[in-house]
């Protein structure tokens, strides 16, 4: 449980021992309290969902929130330090083991303990890595103004997450409530693989990019010459994927789910659409945030969420099929938010920012275009293989020599 104050840990530029320590003892004692109110509370909840068995199962997956707690603070310092190969190297092991834990379990017929047993193995292995890693030492100390110094910054963005997660479960529950189950159903097919694309881009994007800003700050043009990279490089590396996903969703839906799931790819191809203001949206959220104006990105998700959900409510009361329209526009808002957000905090000419960031997204648009036409013309899949590998070299390139000739990389 980070609450974000690993964040705040990251954002700080000087850190000390106390520092730490007095984020250790507040992740470490709010973790154990709320364990103990899940463990208290865990019955109720089964009979609540009448199922039995999830009590049990309930208690040990949430020593998943005590672990991690122990592990918070030299995970903080391996993001810190910009150990993401060592990060990258945590992650495989603890998955591969885990994974094969996971697996014994299930052959044993353990049942749902064997994911169980997977979360408690990945936890464990990575608190564990991240101590070898670090060599950091456990200090036991709370000091109360180094908590208040930190507490700003943590809170402001916990409370973002949490409205930005609350917004998502709200979607979910709208589209499940007035679409039909057999629709619903093909969305939450494609929401999840919407998500694996989006989302964990996003994170990774934002964890490796977060320290390297903070340490520029202070240098607002390093700063502003940074996040402008970092902007190009997602829109001309990342986008371009989500372009094929796009115009291949039958495709890929075809292939992971089957025949039978083929109507999930109309939505699939909507939602990826909106992907690429979702991955804007949170690009800019966090150079908002790696510049430490988290006071202002509240108010600006509060604005944007709020804003968000009436237009989604709109559309469904017109008609609930064009509910995930809503959450398009919706997400389109939420990246204008954002972008107009970091140049009031930046203090930036609204024409160059737009301008390079207009500039970047044509090109995708063409290429999107490029993609759809080939796609109706060419039916021959070895030849489609063909042309896209021929379209995706020569965009490229050309993007490649265009976007250096302009000094943007």
């Amino acid at each position: 449980m980070d609450s974000g104050f690993g964040g705040s840990l990251i954002n700080k530029q000087k850190v000390d021992k106390d520092d730490y320590s007095t984020i250790f003892v507040f992740n470490t004692t709010i973790s154990a309290i709320l364990y103990i109110v899940l463990f208290c509370f865990a019955p109720k909840i089964e009979n609540l969902f009448n199922t039995d068995g999830i009590s049990g199962i309930m208690r040990l997956l949430c020593l998943v929130f005590l672990i991690n707690s122990w592990g918070i603070i030299p995970n903080t310092l391996l993001i810190k330090q910009l150990q993401f190969k060592l990060i990258m190297i945590r992650n495989v092991i603890s998955t591969i083991i885990a994974s094969c834990f996971g697996i014994l379990l299930a052959f044993y017929d353990y049942g749902a303990y064997a994911i169980v047993g997977y979360q408690l193995m990945y936890a464990s292995l990575c608190v564990i890595q991240n101590y070898y890693y670090t060599r950091y030492r456990i200090r036991f100390k709370f000091e109360y103004y180094r908590f208040r110094q930190l507490f700003s910054f943590g809170f402001f963005t916990t409370v973002c997450n949490i409205i930005d997660s609350a917004y998502e479960n709200i979607l979910t529950f709208l589209f499940g409530k007035y679409l039909s189950v057999q629709k619903a159903g093909y969305l939450d097919q494609a929401q999840k693989l919407e998500g694996t694309a989006t989302q964990s881009l996003t994170t990774t994007i934002n964890n490796v990019s977060f320290p390297i800003l903070v340490q520029l700050r202070d240098d607002l043009k390093e700063f502003i010459v940074e996040a402008n990279r970092i902007t190009i490089a997602v829109i001309f590396l990342i986008f371009p994927i989500l372009s094929l996903i796009t115009v291949f969703s039958d495709t890929i839906i075809e292939v992971l789910y089957g025949e039978e799931w083929l109507p999930s790819a109309k939505y699939l191809s909507i939602l990826i659409f909106a992907g690429y203001f979702v991955i804007i949206e949170y690009l800019y959220r966090n150079f908002i945030k790696s510049y430490s104006s988290v006071r202002i990105l509240l108010y600006g998700t509060i604005f944007k969420r709020t804003i968000g959900i009436g237009i989604i409510l709109a559309f469904v009361f017109y008609n609930a099929n064009l509910a995930i329209w809503g959450y398009v526009v919706s997400s389109i808002i939420g990246s204008i938010t954002n972008i107009i957000l970091y140049m009031y905090c930046l203090k930036l000419k609204h024409s160059n920012t737009v301008k390079n960031l207009l500039y970047s997204l044509t090109g995708q648009a063409f290429l999107l275009s490029i993609l759809y036409f080939v796609y109706c013309v060419i039916s021959n899949i070895y030849q489609l293989i063909i042309v896209i590998i021929a379209i995706y070299l020569i965009y490229y390139i050309a993007t490649f020599l265009q976007l250096k000739k302009k000094s943007l990389l």
